[in-house]
């Protein structure tokens, strides 16, 4: 047992920029660490500002310095992958919403979110602050907007306070009725021969159709 020890006295972890061919010497950006507990070791690196391709390569040597390799293993840092994610699931696109509106969504982040916020209408000065992290919503009172389309933008943002990519929708709002008045007969008239109506109708969505029904 004392020789098996033995055999591994020198344990090295290196992070190496480049293609798994190029020699420890002639690679970019490489960091190394050295092992102190030999028969059972993890280490860790930080990729903070690396992106690209990279190769991890465990390097061990024994006491006759006899060497063995293990890997290299290909990972590629994708500065991006670090950002939150998020989604919405409700409204989906050009939902038709006859009232107030729930915006639901989730938000992951592999550190922690910190907190979501929604850009209505393109208002980018004025962000609101949804409830929850991960399972976010946010109560739209829509009595004071106009019928007709609008658009929702949300982002996530980490505990570290790194901004995420942000994702649009649009829903469509139609809380009224159409509006239909008959302009050239009142309540009660009188009529013969041959009659000729004439009104407005008016919605705030556009009118779809119209029709008419003689009693």
């Amino acid at each position: 047992m004392e020789s098996l020890r033995n055999l591994t006295k020198n344990l090295t972890a290196v992070l190496l920029a480049g293609l798994v061919a190029l020699p420890l010497a002639f690679a970019r950006d490489v960091t190394e660490k050295k092992v102190d507990k030999m028969d059972s070791w993890q280490e860790s690196f930080d990729i903070n500002g690396k992106k690209g391709k990279y190769n991890v390569i465990v390097t061990a040597t024994d006491m006759g310095g006899n060497t063995t390799y293990g890997g290299p293993f290909n990972i590629f840092i994708d500065e991006k992958s670090d950002l939150p994610v998020i989604r919405i699931t409700n409204p989906v696109l050009d939902m038709r919403i006859p009232g107030n509106l729930n915006i639901v969504g989730t938000c992951v982040d592999d550190d922690a979110v910190q907190y979501v916020e929604l850009i209505l209408d393109g208002n980018t000065e004025a962000p609101v602050r949804a409830t929850g992290k991960e399972f976010w919503s946010y109560f739209l009172n829509t009595e004071d907007l106009p019928e007709g389309k609008h658009t929702i933008e949300v982002y996530g943002v980490d505990v570290n306070g790194l901004k995420g990519n942000s994702v649009k929708t649009s829903w469509i709002l139609d809380r009224n009725k159409p509006v239909t008045e008959v302009k050239n007969i009142g309540i009660g008239a009188i009529i013969s021969g041959n009659v000729s109506l004439q009104g407005l109708i008016s919605d705030g969505n556009g009118i779809a159709s119209m029709n008419y029904s003689l009693d």
